[in-house]
């Protein structure tokens, strides 16, 4: 027979609650529940939703805080979103895009990396250089046969056509 193990029972029941509370834009009371979980358990998916909460609570820096003590090394397109988030909301434009190189030079998500870049860029009133981003990202995505869609959309969202210039030699 299976040993129950109360702590994920808790930690589970506080999470389900904290994103309930979250859906229903009731973000200090979805904060205390994550902060609940967090007793039990410390995960990504659990600071996370914790940062998104101070976020959405205007405390940007708690988040920001909340999202580097998290040590797991396996970051999802989330996390980094969340993470530029509270850059933007800071008005850390030099550390944000300094997140966008670190995300490139992990290899982890390409498109991931021109996104948020160009989403700096608009945020600094840059809608010349947030396009090229795009473009530039388009024309990478095209070359290494990589996923593209969400730079496309967001180019068109721009009123701008992706460009695919091959290069020269």
């Amino acid at each position: 027979m299976q040993r129950y193990d109360w702590k994920v029972h808790e930690y589970n029941r506080f999470v389900l609650a904290a994103r309930d509370k979250f859906e229903c834009r009731r973000y200090a009371d979805a904060l205390e529940y994550y902060d609940n979980a967090l007793e039990s358990f410390s995960n990504s998916s659990a600071l996370e939703g914790k940062a998104r909460c101070l976020l959405q609570l205007n405390r940007p820096a708690e988040a920001l805080t909340v999202i580097n003590s998290d040590k797991s090394g396996s970051h999802d397109d989330a996390y980094w979103q969340l993470k530029i988030d509270c850059y933007l909301k800071l008005e850390d434009y030099k550390n944000a895009l300094a997140t966008c190189d670190e995300i490139k030079n992990q290899s982890y998500s390409y498109q991931l990396s021109f996104l948020l870049r160009s989403k700096v860029y608009r945020n600094l009133g840059d809608l010349q250089r947030a396009k090229a981003t795009l473009q530039d990202g388009f024309r990478y995505c095209l070359l290494n046969h990589r996923p593209k869609r969400d730079i496309v959309d967001e180019l068109y969202d721009m009123h701008e056509e992706p460009i695919y210039s091959p290069p020269t030699r």
